[in-house]
């Protein structure tokens, strides 16, 4: 009877392993895109960044601008997953402003966490413009400011 309860247990957790490698795909309102985005960049999984950004996305960041995912990946995508990976964030403001078409998406958050063996804390702010697409919002434009 342990034996069986053991095996279901492993059945379980296997289950959630697989659950939380699952790619992400946007889903939703475009504040749940924003979840999705950050999401997908603590995940570490480009590919489903990828599908939530058009191809000739603008980046700003940094003081700099990406003018399409390719350059994004290029230079900064696995910074920016690197760096969230051990980040926990608090969304402590947030607007959605949404026409048919186009919806823009406001943030204020605190990040905190550990990168490169250093303790950090980080007030963000992220804007993200997104338009509708067949299959959902698609985001055009992102800027992200840390104080």
């Amino acid at each position: 009877m342990q034996f069986k309860k053991l095996l279901q247990m492993i059945g379980i957790v296997a289950l959630g392993m697989s659950a939380a490698m699952a790619e992400i795909t946007p889903s939703g309102s475009p504040a749940e895109v924003a979840d999705d985005l950050f999401r997908a960049l603590k995940a570490g999984q480009s590919e489903s960044v990828k599908s939530m950004l058009s191809e000739n996305v603008k980046v700003f960041e940094g003081g700099k601008l990406e003018d399409s995912f390719t350059a994004y990946a290029a230079h900064h995508l696995e910074a920016d997953m690197a760096f969230l990976k051990d980040m926990q964030r608090a969304v402590l403001e947030r607007e959605e402003v949404l026409s048919t078409e186009v919806a823009t998406v406001t943030s204020m958050y605190q990040l905190s966490g550990t990168y490169q063996n250093r303790e950090m804390r980080v007030k963000m702010t992220e804007t993200l413009v997104m338009e509708r697409a067949e299959t959902g919002w698609l985001i055009h434009v992102i800027h992200w400011s840390a104080q």
